[in-house]
């Protein structure tokens, strides 16, 4: 699947599509994306260009991961302690 990228990033990048949105696209930053189109055009071979964005691509899952593994033991410790409190009594 990170060989499809290259080859996404192209079609997208037309002369309406700006590495901004390409970048948001491919889940990579602008910068990243800037980089690895003037390597490929300074004549660079395409598979380092890929191993990057497949390294690129799987930190940012687990970045994604890591936040909502936080969000869940957040909701999870704030749901132990409405239940370990005492029940009201009337």
């Amino acid at each position: 699947m990170p060989a499809a990228f290259p080859t996404l990033g192209a079609r997208q990048s037309g002369p309406d599509a700006s590495f901004g949105i390409v970048a948001v696209e491919l889940d990579v930053t602008a910068t990243q994306l800037k980089t690895w189109k003037l390597e490929l055009d300074a004549g660079g071979s395409a598979a380092p260009a890929v191993a990057q964005i497949a390294k690129a691509t799987e930190l940012a899952l687990r970045r994604r991961d890591t936040q909502r593994f936080k969000e869940e033991a957040e909701v999870l410790r704030k749901a132990s302690a409405y239940f370990a409190e005492p029940a009201a009594k009337p």
